[in-house]
């Protein structure tokens, strides 16, 4: 986890998520991810992870599918669920296709933009009218 470009320790997190910004050799590529300790850390996150996110994401540029190879192969035979967020379609198929067997991954699509999908995750939720709450919050 980075904070202002400095890391912070795992234990200082303030959340079990890790976000990974991932660059194709732009001129901020160094700045933000050390290329072979990059894969190191995949390693050891994809033995604790359970879901991958990846936002905008199309899969057609080789990098992309081979961090998803890479972070495939890491998961060995736990099954972890990967979900494409983009309103193209061929996102999620670009994915399932760069790998040699598709048939062991679990790739799911979620077509929105990536804003669409905070958008929709932080909206209030309509009142339900079959859950009644004995004790509503203060």
């Amino acid at each position: 986890v980075a904070r202002g470009g400095t890391a912070v320790a795992e234990d200082e997190a303030p959340c079990r998520l890790r976000f990974r910004v991932m660059f194709y050799d732009d001129r901020e590529h160094d700045c933000i991810v050390d290329s072979p300790a990059i894969y190191k850390l995949i390693e050891a996150d994809i033995a604790a992870t359970s879901v991958v996110v990846w936002l905008g994401i199309s899969f057609a540029q080789s990098a992309s599918c081979d961090y998803l190879r890479r972070i495939q192969a890491a998961a060995g035979d736990r099954r972890v669920i990967h979900v494409v967020v983009n309103p193209s379609p061929d996102a999620a198929f670009n994915a399932r296709s760069s790998l040699a067997d598709a048939a062991d991954s679990d790739i799911r699509a979620v077509h929105a933009t990536s804003d669409e999908l905070f958008a929709a995750l932080l909206a209030p939720a309509p009142p339900d009218p079959d859950v009644v709450v004995d004790n509503p919050p203060r």
